[in-house]
């Protein structure tokens, strides 16, 4: 059956004594919104910071009792692009389309429970041994009150409202403009011009903070604007009114969470200014910083949107390509410089990550001590977008289109050099080719071991190279020239055997001739041999024809011993997500750039 949209008010009072939570602050609706769907799906957007939503959550929760706590605002400060404005969205959309009870035809949505006298609320609060908030209705509907109901309250009808983000209902959000000309109309409403100031009927109840009641109310930038126009805001949280439009008559109840937020430079302007203790006073301060964890900056650009050439959407991106760019993101974000090199740079990237070098005592939260300004500095998390689309050729095919790691790392280095970061110091900017410089050799270092884990994954391969061995030291013990594959082979498997006589090394090779008939029975040295052998040559030949054109490939012998290897190299890159594409890019700087053993 559905729910009636307006009921009496005595059916109002029947369901308050049935279920008292359906009377809830501002800041009760937005924490039991948060419970009930749950952190992990509200904040799902955000990675990183997850001891910034715990702060979040714990404000809410602390000012959902009521007390001090609600009498401030939140406050979110932190660099450009940190997740301030996702926080505050993620808050207001916690909060959409959850069910409130109004005053019907009340125009900012008062609590029907205000319609009670205080001494009957009292009452009501001791029976049924809850907290009743306190605050008293508009100016609209007291004229009503007076006019329309002749002060009979339990005339007035209660609708079942629902807070909507799209339709401003329970919801507000105010973006910066010029301080000068900034007019505090846009936060508590006007009186319509021509008409009589004192009469409610005049009153355009439509500022910001009243379109937020019972809701919230989002500050973009709050600082940018002129300090003597939030000053509504102390009162707004101190004593939750606010002056009516006309300014002379009583004032208006409010209801609502603030939420705002800025970037450093313009607190650290506002902070110093001895005016703004009052505002200062008001504040619940939530620091933001800059994500600092790799796998969760991997993450942040998974769920971005990258402008592509001709719009498309069908185009591929290579894992180690999200890896190196939110590397890169992420190093920019650490506090360098002095004795700190990139080498170090990395290491604390990585110990942030939960990789702590063996016999190192460093934490996350010792070197967050160590290093306070990490997480304060560095690119965007827009910047690191910026250099993905910079990846992608307006020459690449739909067919063929992929953001592979060579071209990230040459977007990379035009991004370090392109005149368009003047965000960024000059001093900042030359920690950045260091940084570069140091990925680039630890991407190299993991692109060359994907491709020499072959070895150990292909077992037919590993017996075939093992039995070729056998037959190489069954030749030297008959005396049989060796030729110079497989003069390498027994040198790589006989690596341990450096220091032995060709006596003692002849005594082995014949009791492995003897009683050794498999690759599973070798030993752990010799095994290690073979891979060794197999990355050093094999491999190289492999990657060589993978080089090759489709159509090079199909004018081969297509009998040839190789094909099946080729044919499991290409089955383990499609399972590391290597397309053809980006597989040729690697494998060809991988060579050309000698970074195989």
């Amino acid at each position: 059956m559905k729910e009636e949209k307006i009921i009496s008010f005595g059916e109002y009072l029947d369901r308050v004594k049935k279920d008292p939570q359906i009377v809830t602050t501002a800041h009760q609706l937005i924490y039991n919104a948060i419970m009930k769907k749950g952190v992990e799906k509200v904040f799902g957007e955000l990675y990183g910071i997850d001891s910034v939503i715990e702060e979040v959550v714990d404000y809410f929760g602390k000012a959902s009792l009521g007390g001090g706590r609600s009498k401030r605002f939140l406050f979110l400060l932190g660099p450009p692009s940190s997740g301030k404005s996702t926080i505050a969205r993620a808050i207001a959309w916690a909060i959409d389309d959850e069910p409130i009870y109004c005053i019907e035809g009340c125009p900012i949505r008062d609590q029907p429970i205000y319609l009670l006298k205080r001494r009957d609320r009292l009452a009501l609060a001791k029976e049924l041994g809850i907290y009743l908030p306190e605050g008293d209705i508009c100016p609209v509907c007291r004229k009503r009150l007076k006019t329309e109901f002749d002060y009979d309250y339990t005339k007035f009808k209660v609708k079942i409202d629902k807070i909507s983000v799209r339709s401003f209902n329970g919801f507000a959000s105010v973006d910066p403009t010029d301080p000068m000309s900034f007019d505090k109309a846009r936060l508590i409403g006007s009186v319509t011009l021509g008409e009589k100031e004192g009469n409610p009927d005049n009153f355009e109840l439509d500022g910001a903070i009243l379109r937020g009641n019972r809701g919230a109310l989002e500050l973009v930038e709050i600082l940018k604007n002129l300090t003597e126009a939030l000053y509504v805001l102390i009162e707004a949280t101190q004593s939750k009114t606010i002056e009516s439009p006309a300014g002379r008559t009583e004032k208006i109840y409010v209801d609502l969470a603030i939420i705002s937020h800025s970037n450093e430079a313009e607190w650290v302007k506002f902070y110093s200014d001895k005016k703004n203790e009052a505002l200062l006073d008001r504040m619940h301060v939530i620091n933001v910083p800059h994500n600092i964890r790799l796998d969760d900056q991997i993450r942040v650009l998974k769920g971005m949107s990258i402008a592509t050439p001709r719009q498309s959407l069908n185009y591929h991106v290579n894992p180690l390509s999200l890896k190196l760019v939110a590397a890169f993101t992420v190093m920019t974000r650490l506090q360098i410089g002095g004795e700190t090199d990139a080498d170090e740079a990395l290491a604390r990237m990585l110990a942030y990550n939960g990789l702590i070098a063996e016999g190192s005592d460093a934490t996350p939260a010792t070197l967050m001590k160590q290093y306070p300004r990490d997480g304060w500095q560095g690119i965007s998390n827009r910047d690191g977008a910026e250099i993905l689309e910079m990846s992608l050729s307006m020459k690449q095919s739909d067919k063929e289109m992929c953001i592979d790691p060579i071209s990230v790392l040459d977007a990379i280095d035009k991004f370090i050099s392109q005149d368009t970061n003047k965000k960024f110091s000059v001093k900042e900017k030359a920690n950045w080719p260091p940084l570069a410089t140091i990925l680039k050799k630890d991407f190299a270092r993991e692109a060359a071991k994907q491709f020499c884990t072959i070895a150990e994954e292909s077992t037919q391969l590993c017996t075939d190279t093992f039995e070729k061995y056998l037959e190489a030291i069954r030749n030297l013990l008959n005396r049989v020239e060796l030729n110079d594959q497989q003069k390498d082979l027994v040198t790589y498997v006989e690596n341990g055997w450096r220091d032995k006589s060709d006596d003692e090394k002849n005594d082995k090779r014949s009791d492995i001739s003897r009683h050794i008939h498999s690759f599973t029975e070798a030993s752990e040295d010799m095994k290690t041999g073979v891979y060794n052998y197999i990355n050093s040559t094999v491999i190289i030949d492999v990657i060589s024809r993978l080089l090759l054109s489709e159509q090079e490939l199909t004018s081969l012998d297509k009998q040839n011993d190789w094909l099946n290897l080729d044919q499991f190299v290409k089955e383990k890159f499609e399972k590391l997500n290597y397309c053809p594409k980006c597989l040729r890019r690697v494998a060809h700087w991988l060579k050309d750039n000698q970074k195989f053993p």
